[in-house]
């Protein structure tokens, strides 16, 4: 029998709601991720490249970091959509005039009509979204901290943090 404060017998698997949570957050991510890659398709871009031309639409003349930081691209995934968008005429780079090891890169006029366009489908979306929580008594700011803080249980510091609390709680 445990006593309160004890807690060298609990099985976290025994939780009857086990998973369902994650599972309706990665059901739930997908379904969006599809409803926004519907809108993007028709333009001929993945959700990616779409991620990283908004990214340089709303810093303009960024660094590549930058960009992956805006983005959430990194990599060779954000390297093949900036060579793309660059392809496709939507941005070109130029070397920076602060470090010419570094490359800026710029959104052009036919960039910015494109993200406009995909970005006028993206806010019905939205106004969707914010319609579904108004009536479920949400404010964007409450759903927008809730996803911060969710997101923050993926970085590996806090991994480490929650296997160091889950070991203590098992003891």
């Amino acid at each position: 029998m445990q006593t309160p404060g004890s807690h060298h017998d609990l099985n976290l698997s025994q939780n009857p709601s086990n998973g369902i949570l994650v599972t309706s957050l990665v059901q739930t991510t997908k379904e969006f991720s599809s409803s926004v890659s519907d809108i993007i398709a028709p333009h001929g871009y993945t959700v990616d490249e779409w991620l990283v031309l908004r990214a340089i639409q709303h810093n303009d003349g960024s660094f590549v970091s930058q960009i992956s930081d805006a983005s959430g691209c990194a990599g060779a995934g954000l390297t093949r959509a900036v060579d793309k968008l660059v392809s496709n005429g939507l941005v070109y780079r130029e070397a920076s005039q602060i470090d010419r090891r570094k490359v800026v890169v710029f959104i052009t006029d036919v960039g910015r009509e494109v993200c406009e366009e995909i970005n006028s489908r993206i806010l019905k979306l939205e106004d969707s979204i914010q319609h579904a929580l108004l009536g479920a008594g949400l404010s964007s700011q409450a759903l927008t901290g809730l996803l911060e803080v969710l997101g923050s249980l993926t970085s590996p510091s806090t991994q480490q943090d929650r296997s160091t609390l889950q070991e203590s709680i098992v003891r």
